[in-house]
């Protein structure tokens, strides 16, 4: 059984990781458009958010963990994966995690996104109830150190540029350890996580069980953090719900849950776990994940000109 103690910190790292998410505005699709003004900060701090985590290697050895390695060989399903949920939260205007920092904003029409990640997730393991994807071996040893050299090597540059871009940098790198603590405490808490499960139950799945109840509370605090943030920066607003939006995040919730399906975790699995552990299949993942961000805002673009 877990302690209450570590209980608890897993509580105050769901709630940081929320308020920083929302503070700093971290979001894939965000970072992409930006990217194409010639700003690429966000992009490079959300792609490298998981970076911090071997700070954790330490700590897991300390309280005795396993930390859990998100790793697989490649295959044509991850770039596909990628590629399609890319697309998806292009047509969302939100990734995972932005997704919720929107919902917890006001923006209840994101809901309609969260149902069509479950929907599209669930469609996913009912066409395809077996994965075929196959577990890598372990993480070698040298990832630590390119870790290690990442990180520094990030922050030395955020703190040789802009004010800004320092801010943005140390804002996303405690996100980073948060979410890295968070794991030692509950491996399975990320929203990704809990869908797979939900989606698991829906489709029937054998050996599909309902995530606990600690792992939803958790997601409910990372929401909670983003709200309180969202609240003290003075953008919490309720949005009317109009029926054309609905069913335009419905639509994109449902790209990203075939595709998190397909890939083993929306982006969030993907930079906070399967990145940092040099996952072969993240490493094909997260390059498509972008260029279908890319094209899928390209498309918006096109169709709101057309």
């Amino acid at each position: 059984m877990v302690p209450l103690t570590l209980l608890a910190l897993g509580l105050l790292c769901a709630v940081t990781i929320g308020y920083l998410a929302q503070w700093t505005g971290i979001c894939m699709v965000r970072g992409v458009a930006l990217w194409e003004t010639g700003k690429p900060a966000l992009l490079i701090a959300t792609v490298f958010c998981g970076a911090w985590t071997w700070i954790c290697v330490p700590l897991a050895t300390v309280f005795g963990v396993d930390l859990p390695m998100h790793r697989y060989e490649p295959a044509l399903l991850f770039a596909l994966g990628g590629f399609v949920f890319g697309i998806g939260a292009a047509v969302n205007n939100g990734c995972a995690v932005s997704t919720l920092s929107k919902l917890a904003c006001g923006q209840v029409h994101m809901l309609a996104a969260v149902a069509g990640w479950i929907a599209g997730w669930t469609l996913w393991l009912l066409v395809q109830p077996e994965s075929m994807l196959m577990r890598a071996t372990a993480t070698p040893t040298y990832a630590v150190w390119l870790l290690v050299a990442v990180s520094v090597g990030l922050t030395l540059w955020a703190f040789l540029t802009s004010a800004e871009q320092r801010r943005l940098w140390l804002g996303i790198t405690a996100f980073g350890i948060a979410a890295g603590v968070l794991t030692l405490v509950e491996s399975q808490w990320s929203p990704s996580s809990v869908i797979t499960d939900l989606s698991a139950v829906l489709a029937r799945e054998r050996g599909g069980a309902l995530p606990s109840v600690y792992r939803i509370g958790l997601v409910l605090t990372i929401v909670l953090g983003m709200a309180l943030a969202a609240w003290r920066g003075g953008f919490f607003r309720w949005r009317r719900l109009r029926l054309a939006r609905v069913a335009l995040h419905l639509g994109g919730g449902t790209l990203m849950g075939i595709g998190a399906a397909m890939a083993l975790g929306g982006n969030d699995v993907q930079l906070l776990a399967a990145l940092p552990a040099l996952s072969p299949g993240g490493l094909i993942a997260v390059p498509t994940m972008l260029a279908g961000t890319w094209l899928g805002l390209r498309l918006m673009d096109r169709a709101r000109r057309g």
